[in-house]
């Protein structure tokens, strides 16, 4: 097949299969954790992995990033100021998982823990989860939904 026709080809499959290159068309994963977590990332991020599983009715995304260092403190400025982050929420250890208990509603919750900052919030059947490692500049994020 020539180039002109394979291109061809697969534009036809996506228009007929209803397929898009373009992620899904969901949100971006920036866009989402930011909005969630009510925090700012900042810019110039490296962006480790960013992935979505779709097992419907169940989905996962994960967004890793490596932050720059001197982005660093302002990234930190922006957990204290989401109005999302409480020093006085406790966290247990179950599992070997560091897991933050919030109360049912919460809008979700910034926690300060060993290796950096912890975010956890539920919302219906969709949970979102993000850890901060300050000492190696990491963002892992993690949003899914269990049907």
């Amino acid at each position: 097949m020539h180039t002109g026709k394979k291109v061809g080809f697969i534009a036809l499959v996506f228009a007929v299969t209803g397929l898009s290159p373009c992620k899904y068309n969901r949100t971006p994963s920036k866009e989402r954790f930011e909005k969630h977590s009510r925090i700012v990332i900042p810019e110039g991020v490296k962006v480790l992995r960013d992935e979505y599983y779709n097992m419907p009715p169940d989905y996962a995304i994960i967004y890793d990033l490596k932050i720059p260092h001197n982005a660093m403190p302002g990234l930190v400025k922006s957990i204290e100021k989401s109005g999302l982050y409480h020093i006085t929420v406790s966290y247990k250890r179950k599992a070997g998982i560091n897991e933050v208990w919030i109360e049912k509603g919460n809008q979700g919750v910034w926690k300060q823990i060993p290796s950096g900052y912890y975010f956890s919030k539920d919302e219906g059947k969709t949970q979102y989860r993000i850890e901060i490692d300050t000492a190696k500049n990491i963002f892992m994020a993690w949003e899914g939904s269990a049907g």
